[in-house]
This record gives C-alpha cells, sequence and structure tokens, in this order.
C-alpha cells in the first residue's frame, strides 16, 4: 500500500481512484468505523487494548491498522523496546472523520428500531445539553436537506473511478447484527454508494442505475432488494425506487463522507463531485447541536450511556 502523509491531503494518480473511491472504500467498513470510534476518544489506543474492547481476531485487527496507518488515520508510536509494542494515535487526518461517524450514530438513533437504546447519547459541552446532530451548510450556516443540495460532476469523475477497487467488508454473520448494521447495509458494498448515490442524484429505474453506474445486474437487484428491507427506499408504483425519509436523512452522512474524502484525496485533474447549496454556492457540509444551533465540534462531544442519562 502507498503511505499517505497523515497531516497533508494525498495526491492521486491520475486517471486513478478519486476522492469518493477514497472515502468510501475507507469508510465502509464496520472494524474500520469501530477503530476509528476508540482512537477519537481522546488518547493513544494500545492493540491489547482495542483487542480487548472490540470483538475482532487478531489477524483482523492487525490487517485494520496497517490499512489505518497506511492510509493516515493513525500514527503507530512504539511505547516499549523490549518487546517491541506500539500504540495508535489518531492523525489530523484521521480525526477529520468524527463528522461521519457521528451522523451514522445519530442517523442510527433516530431510525434503526433498538439503537436509542443501545448506543450513546451524546451531549453537548458548549451547551450542556444532550445533541441530536442536524445536517447544515458550512458556507451559509442554513440548515440543509437533500432537497437543497444538487451534485456537478468535476474532471476527475466517472462512476468508474468512484468505485472502490477492493470490496468494503463488514462483520460477518457470527459476529451478530454488528454496530451499525444499518449504515453497512447502505454502503457495506463497493457498489452501494454508488447506488444509493445515484438514486440520491435522481436516478429511479433498474436499467437506468445498471447503466449509469456499469454495476453488474445480479449485483443492482440485491442491492435494490437491501435498500429496500433496510427502509431507506420504497418500489413505486411505476416500477422506480424512491428513497424514504429514512434514505433521505441518510444524505447527511454521504455529505460528511464526500467532504472528508475532497479534503483529504486529490486528483491532479480536479474535483470528482461539487455539491451546491440552494444552487448559489458550495455545500459544505457542517454538524450543528439541536438544541444551540452551533456548529459542533469533536472535541466537544461527550458519550453518555441511556442508563446512566434515564437514572438522573
Amino acid at each position: 500500500m502507498v503511505i499517505h502523509p497523515p497531516d497533508q491531503p494525498s495526491l492521486l494518480e491520475p486517471g486513478g481512484d478519486n476522492a469518493v473511491a477514497y472515502a468510501v472504500g475507507i469508510t465502509a467498513d464496520e472494524w474500520t468505523l469501530l477503530i476509528m470510534r476508540q482512537a477519537l476518544s481522546g488518547r493513544p489506543q494500545r492493540y491489547g487494548e482495542l483487542r480487548e474492547r472490540l470483538p475482532i481476531s487478531d489477524a483482523m485487527l492487525a490487517a485494520r491498522l496497517r490499512m489505518l496507518t497506511g492510509y493516515g488515520l493513525l500514527r503507530a508510536e512504539e511505547y516499549t523496546t523490549a518487546p517491541r509494542r506500539y500504540e495508535y494515535v489518531v492523525t489530523q487526518r484521521g480525526a477529520g472523520l468524527w463528522p461521519v461517524l457521528i451522523g451514522i450514530w445519530a442517523w442510527e438513533r433516530r431510525w434503526v428500531p433498538g439503537q436509542a437504546e443501545h448506543l450513546p447519547l451524546m451531549r453537548h459541552a458548549a451547551c450542556g445539553e444532550i445533541a441530536d446532530p442536524r445536517l447544515h451548510c458550512g458556507t451559509c450556516g442554513a440548515p440543509a436537506n437533500l432537497d437543497d443540495v444538487c451534485g456537478r460532476f468535476g474532471p476527475s469523475w466517472s462512476w468508474r473511478r468512484s468505485v472502490p477497487k477492493v470490496p468494503t467488508r463488514r462483520r460477518g454473520a457470527a459476529s451478530g447484527s454488528g454496530d451499525f448494521a444499518a449504515t453497512l447495509a447502505l454502503i457495506g458494498n463497493r457498489w452501494a454508494v454508488s447506488l444509493i448515490g445515484a438514486i440520491m442524484l435522481g436516478t429511479h429505474r433498474f436499467g437506468e442505475l445498471r447503466k449509469l453506474t456499469g454495476a453488474p445486474a445480479p449485483v443492482v437487484s440485491q442491492r435494490l432488494r437491501t435498500f429496500t428491507e433496510s427502509g431507506a427506499l420504497a418500489a413505486g408504483p411505476d416500477g422506480g425506487y424512491f428513497l424514504t425519509e429514512q434514505g433521505r436523512d441518510f444524505f447527511g452522512v454521504i455529505a460528511c463522507c464526500l467532504r472528508w474524502g475532497a479534503q483529504w484525496f486529490v486528483s491532479p485533474e480536479g474535483p470528482a463531485l461539487t455539491l451546491i447549496h440552494r444552487d448559489d454556492h458550495e455545500f459544505a457540509a457542517s454538524l450543528h447541536c439541536d438544541q444551540c444551533d452551533q456548529a459542533l465540534a469533536g472535541a466537544d462531544i461527550r458519550e453518555l450511556s441511556p442508563a446512566a442519562v434515564g437514572s438522573r
């Protein structure tokens, strides 16, 4: 793997995978999300600590840590030489993933049965209230949703260049449903984000989706079935597929992921996709506290267990 600099953008190969492919390929993996959640807790993570906290095999953990250090999200620092052992420190690039993780957390709590009881609450330190993050435009500060935003393809865009070459993976069935099962149903496959993105951009029919993305017909069929079963998509009377309110709300996660990818993975030809807010200015996904309306920062968010809050 090419080692990516942790605190400056990676310059990608001309004609190769673009920022969308890198953002999706890195984040659409449950083990990556779980490891980065631990890494963003505010202190370095040691291998043994991660192994104790996560239901992950040694081989899988070692592979994910190699990937995350190779992509510049974590930095390995030696803390003992006999035996040689390392702790993993989140980099500036890795720290930038917090809106994606918080966006997934908020979406799962809102829409997935049982997750409101399972996932932690988030307290916004600036106002002291329990926060439910809401999507805003970081350029103008206004609230935003899928209806307000359109996409403009850039010089490094093509559907082929936007699909990760390595299939994204999720936990096996033997490990249970997982912490982000509903999210991974939408993005945990190398074709999934392309298909859900095409639907968000206005393509709704099976044949059009297949032609546009280049995905094999069985994959399109399987993904549409998975999206529908998850509650994010509904079949229309004319044979098309349309986002439900649940599916539309997932746009916030996609927008945060795209912003992170565009910041840290740069194609020499130019950007792959630019989001435009209200046909007026570039859209920069930003999460705000629903209680005080301030923009959230990763350092200002505290995890609280639902049980602890309920006992107050």
